[in-house]
């Protein structure tokens, strides 16, 4: 039996600041907590763990999420939060 993985990314969310221009905001992780249970609730599997993770710029245009396999950290960093879960 192979061992997959399944990222849980906490949502964005628009909102209107003071000046009327839209603002994104990432929930917080205990969002991704939340979708995290809801799947497990849906498929039943084999869990071996779950950890949260922590990355940089993974929303950046250049960078492909949460699997990329390279993630540039140059001058401006944000860094991201998620949970991974590990699975057979």
């Amino acid at each position: 039996m192979h061992i997959k993985m399944k990222d849980f990314e906490p949502s964005t969310e628009s909102k209107k600041n003071i000046l009327g221009h839209e603002d994104v905001y990432y929930q917080s992780v205990s969002t991704a907590l939340d979708k995290m249970n809801a799947w497990l609730a849906d498929n039943p599997v084999d869990l071996i763990s779950v950890e949260t993770v922590t990355l940089p710029n993974i929303h950046n245009n250049m960078e492909e999420g949460t699997t990329d396999t390279e993630l540039a950290a140059s001058n401006y960093v944000v860094w991201y939060q998620f949970v991974r879960l590990w699975y057979r």
